[in-house]
């Protein structure tokens, strides 16, 4: 009644069937029907969501509060330049583009790599979810954040 009081027509109606694993959704006004994401697209879009915010949990934690505008290099413990939110290593980022993407690049060129968030971001998530045990480039912030179950729980899911 309160959308109706308000002037708001009801655009949509759906149409259930209980036994299916989708719901069909008609909007009225185009006469179309949409339909809803299955239960597997609906799992498949969390496990990305999830595999991401691994990703977010690590950059959390390397980052240490600092942006990619504050272009943080650090020189570890282990006697290695660490470079931007997610602490690469120049010789980790050269390894996995060459990997993943099947060309070399220059220490230049993995430094402003590892400077950019958004590249070194998807250099993460390839390493992590497409590298076994690539968390482990990360450990400390991969132990402190508790992602091994996470992972390990994603790879059941994928039938890994």
């Amino acid at each position: 009644m309160l959308a109706g009081a308000l002037g708001i027509g009801l655009a949509y109606a759906a149409q259930i069937d209980w036994s299916a694993s989708t719901v069909e959704v008609t909007n009225k006004k185009e006469n179309k029907q949409q339909q809803a994401p299955s239960y597997e697209e609906r799992v498949a879009g969390k496990v990305k969501e999830t595999k991401w915010q691994v990703v977010d949990k690590i950059q959390e934690c390397e980052s240490a509060g600092h942006t990619e505008e504050d272009a943080p290099i650090v020189h570890d413990s282990n006697s290695k330049i660490s470079v931007g939110v997610l602490q690469w290593q120049v010789a980790s980022v050269q390894h996995y583009v060459k990997k993943w993407h099947g060309r070399d690049i220059t220490r230049k060129e993995a430094v402003i790599l590892a400077l950019d968030a958004e590249r070194a971001r998807v250099l993460a998530y390839k390493t992590i979810w497409y590298e076994v045990g690539g968390v482990w480039n990360w450990r400390s912030c991969a132990e402190a954040k508790g992602v091994a179950a996470t992972i390990e729980t994603i790879r059941t899911i994928e039938g890994e």
